[in-house]
C-alpha cells in the first residue's frame, strides 16, 4: 500500500497563499486513485485555531471512512497551556493518529512531546521556515 503522509485539508483563514487559504481534496483524491495511494495522513493548513480546525479535517475524514489517518495540527506557542486538551478531543472523540506542527509556528515544546507520549502518536515536525514553490 502507498502512504501519502503530508495533505493538508480543509480551509485555512490566512489567505496569503495555498498553505493557509483552501486545501480542497476534489483533485487530490483523483491523483491518489490514479497512482494507487491507498491511505492519505491529512491536517488542516495553517490556521488561527486550529482546535476548530482540527475539528474540519475529522468532518473530512468523517466522509470517507477508512481513506485517511488524520494528525492533529497545533501551534506549539499559541495553544501553550491546551495542547494536552486539544490532542485529547483529536484523538478520544475524532480517532486520530498523530500530531503535525510547523517550525514556521514555533519550535516544538515539552507540552507537544508530552502529549505525544501519552498517547503514544507520531509527531511531523516539519522544520523548514519557509515555504517551498
Amino acid at each position: 500500500m502507498i502512504i501519502d503522509s503530508h495533505c493538508h485539508a480543509g480551509q485555512g483563514d490566512g489567505l496569503t497563499g495555498p498553505w493557509d487559504t483552501s486545501a480542497p481534496l476534489g483533485d487530490y483524491l483523483r491523483w491518489a486513485d490514479q497512482y494507487g495511494i491507498g491511505k492519505t495522513v491529512i491536517f488542516a493548513p495553517f490556521h488561527s485555531d486550529y482546535a476548530e480546525a482540527n475539528r474540519q479535517v475529522a468532518r473530512i475524514a468523517a466522509a470517507r471512512p477508512g481513506r485517511f489517518w488524520c494528525y492533529a495540527f497545533v501551534h506549539p506557542q499559541r495553544d501553550a497551556g491546551r495542547i494536552g486538551t486539544m490532542i485529547r478531543e483529536a484523538v478520544e472523540k475524532h480517532g486520530f493518529r498523530g500530531i503535525k506542527l510547523h517550525r514556521h509556528d514555533g519550535r516544538i515544546t515539552r507540552e507537544v512531546c508530552q502529549a505525544a507520549r501519552r498517547y503514544r502518536l507520531p509527531v511531523l515536525y516539519d522544520v523548514t521556515r519557509r515555504f517551498c514553490g
